[in-house]
């Protein structure tokens, strides 16, 4: 499973001839290789997908940051978009809370940096729901590029996004979407840490007044 597979997916939904490959799609083909990449890179961007998800240490910079920060490391560079989580260690669960972005850089008051964030996975790696929306969403696209169809461009867009007012989130994504949650657990604000109920739970003397509070 590549590219051109997908590809050749989405221009068989719409009639068209296949490309050869990627890398040399033809003279009518850079356009086609184009869309799909500019469709892969929207569709990632909208949703947390867990199979694009990585956790990674990031590289320590020697030169100290400025406005009273500690340490610079630089952010990932093969991410889809800035990291959703910073953290101090590999085993922390909750993320960190002060920091800042500058550029390609990081600022903490941590010694080490730890970030989850996206990256943009090969075909290979990609379940079958989520081809399925990459194929239709390219389909439809290809269907006004290629065939000039602006009508099947809609009819394509409804199977893939949903009905307008679903805002893009219905249709063969919704589905995906809701079978990618499944295979991550849910996750806990600060790591299922609560001030209000620790406090409670806090008195274990039995002669305390507040005990069971």
């Amino acid at each position: 499973m590549d590219a051109a597979t997908i590809i050749n997916r989405a221009l068989s939904r719409i009639g068209c001839l296949p490309i050869q490959s990627v890398a040399s799609p033809g003279p009518a083909g850079d356009g086609v290789v184009a869309t799909y990449n500019a469709v892969l890179e929207d569709v990632l961007s909208k949703y947390p997908w867990h199979f694009t998800k990585r956790f990674a240490a990031l590289d320590h910079l020697t030169q100290a940051p400025p406005l009273g920060w500690s340490h610079a490391f630089s952010l990932p560079p093969g991410r889809l978009a800035l990291p959703r989580g910073y953290y101090d260690s590999p085993s922390s669960d909750r993320p960190l809370l002060r920091f800042q972005i500058a550029e390609t850089q990081v600022w903490t008051m941590t010694s080490q940096c730890y970030a989850e964030y996206q990256i943009k996975p090969d075909p290979a790696h990609w379940p079958g729901y989520f081809r399925e929306l990459i194929v239709l969403c390219c389909a439809a696209e290809y269907a006004l590029e290629i065939r000039e169809d602006a009508m099947l461009r809609r009819e394509l867009r409804r199977d893939a996004y949903g009905p307008p007012d679903y805002q893009g989130e219905g249709g063969q994504f919704k589905v995906a979407s809701d079978l990618d949650a499944q295979a991550m657990p849910s996750q806990q604000p600060a790591g299922g840490a609560n001030p209000l109920t620790d406090v409670r739970d806090a008195w274990d003397e039995p002669d305390d007044a507040r005990f069971g509070w």
